[in-house]
């Protein structure tokens, strides 16, 4: 039914091309494009891809790849490397809120995606009193569905919220971020360039999670931690060592100055203007 229901659409509107980012709902979508003559292409996000555009990209016209090892796991597709697109604010420069603690000492961002991480929140409690005493500021984003520990104590260099509307803001200023390892996290901290601590979603399809942190931690900018028993001790001992070992300047950090210079490494790219062109050319040569 739901095939029938693509090709309608094709039909009743014309499509001369379609342009799908995976997930289940693209396999009907790219057997109605076949059927229908119709030109498609796929973007994949994550390393390794998804079991779609595994099974069905050989049948789009392109794949674009978020990163470049991604055709490794594509050989019998065409692919492009694009990279992923981010949100229009990570491409101009923000300021920190005014709710942000304000001082000359690091900050860090600790986030779980939109929902928040249970267990990134618990990690993070059992470090808390460690980095209030070493006055990081911290800005900690639980997620909606996320219950507020109220045993926490109040600090004016630790802020709390369940979400926020413009997260460029705080990546583009912060010194650290805490994040889990989805394909959109990991792009951010690359067009931002900050040093991250990696905690990959332990159920994630395939590991794809953990694949995408490797991306990172292999070019040294980024330190992961697996979800598991003790992990909470981990995460406190890899702060420990980050925010304990001063460079020659003492309000910078050693391990984050070298972190930071690898990401630096990284390329830095429009994922959004190569896509677009991409389309565009196409379309034209249609």
């Amino acid at each position: 039914m739901l095939l029938i229901g693509v090709l309608k659409i094709i039909n009743q509107r014309k499509i001369s091309l379609i342009f799908t980012t995976g997930g289940y709902i693209s396999a009907p979508t790219i057997i109605a494009a076949k059927i229908s003559n119709t030109p498609i292409i796929i973007h994949e996000s994550n390393l390794e891809p998804g079991l779609v555009t595994k099974y069905f990209g050989r049948l789009c016209d392109f794949v674009l790849i978020g990163f470049k090892d991604t055709y490794k796991y594509l050989r019998q597709c065409r692919t492009i490397y694009t990279g992923t697109p981010l949100r229009e604010q990570f491409y101009i420069s923000n300021k920190l809120p005014d709710w942000v603690p304000n001082n000359d000492e690091p900050l860090i961002l600790i986030m779980g995606g939109s929902q928040g991480a249970t267990g990134i929140n618990q990690m993070l409690y059992y470090s808390l009193d460690f980095l209030l005493e070493k006055n990081i500021r911290i800005v900690h984003i639980i997620g909606n569905n996320e219950n507020i520990d109220l045993n926490i104590k109040r600090n004016k260099n630790y802020i709390r919220r369940r979400f926020i509307n413009n997260i460029a803001a705080l990546m583009q200023n912060c010194d650290l971020v805490i994040s889990r390892s989805g394909a959109g996290a990991i792009n951010e901290l690359m067009y931002t360039q900050k040093p991250s601590i990696l905690i990959p979603f332990p159920n994630s399809k395939n590991n794809h999670q953990e694949k995408n942190a490797l991306i990172l931690s292999s070019a040294g900018g980024a330190i992961i931690i697996n979800q598991k028993l003790n992990a909470n001790i981990f995460l406190k001992k890899t702060l420990e060592r980050i925010f304990e070992n001063e460079g020659e300047n003492k309000s910078k950090f050693k391990i984050l100055q070298i972190m930071q210079k690898n990401m630096l490494s990284l390329d830095k790219d429009n994922p959004q203007k190569k896509i677009i062109r991409i389309l565009n050319q196409f379309r034209n040569d249609l």
